[in-house]
């Protein structure tokens, strides 16, 4: 019985420094431009300028349980060149606040493979002034990427707005490593010993039996 203990202990410590061993290996990518097109706008003039910023082609280490932050996404106020009057004080900020719908992408390079990612967002709210400056604005995703297949990463775009020192609003996206990366080789050396310290009592009950 004290026999059976022991093995049994053995494999389970086996089984959890095995696990602990495997962990995901650092991704090494390269980041592609941010992509944005405005899909949608409630009225006619859209107050604002939505773009996507260049990323320079970074090449970047991303390690199991960290998250990159990317600044992607532009939002730049303009005032309305079409109301009456056209002119400094006047109503050029159209006061019918915006809401508009966008597609944007960004492309992952890991290795010599491409993965793309979209998201569709939605800003509600949109308003500014008479000299086209920020005055409101709501910023949601009414979908996230979905993760390539075979990819090693995970994107999800960020509904945080930062307002910059050139008045314009930003928005961000976060890359981690994804997390389907690790737990079926874990799973599998877990099996696989718990397997063989099965065996191993088998054998030693036949041997004592004998």
């Amino acid at each position: 019985m004290f026999q059976k203990a022991k093995s049994a202990a053995l494999a389970a410590l086996l089984a959890s420094c095995l696990a602990s061993g495997v962990a995901a290996a650092p991704v090494n990518y390269i980041t592609g431009d941010v992509t944005v097109t405005v899909t949608g706008n409630s009225d006619e003039f859209l107050n604002a300028n939505v773009t996507g910023l260049n990323q320079s082609n970074n090449t970047e280490v991303i390690n199991e349980g960290e998250e990159d932050i990317v600044v992607a996404i532009r939002f730049n106020p303009l005032a309305n060149p079409n109301q009456p009057g056209g002119g400094q004080g006047n109503d050029r900020g159209d006061s019918t606040p915006d809401e508009f719908t966008f597609i944007a992408s960004i492309v992952l390079q890991v290795g010599t493979s491409l993965f793309s990612y979209s998201a569709q967002g939605l800003m509600s709210n949109w308003t500014v002034d008479s000299s086209g400056g920020y005055l409101t604005g709501a910023l949601s995703w009414i979908m996230q990427p979905t993760t390539p297949l075979g990819s090693p990463l995970d994107v999800v775009f960020n509904a945080e707005l930062f307002r910059t020192n050139q008045g314009n609003l930003e928005s961000t996206l976060t890359i981690s490593q994804a997390t389907s990366v690790v737990p079926l080789p874990g799973g599998v050396i877990l099996l696989l010993t718990g397997l063989l310290g099965l065996v191993g009592l088998s054998r030693r009950r036949r041997t004592v039996t004998a």
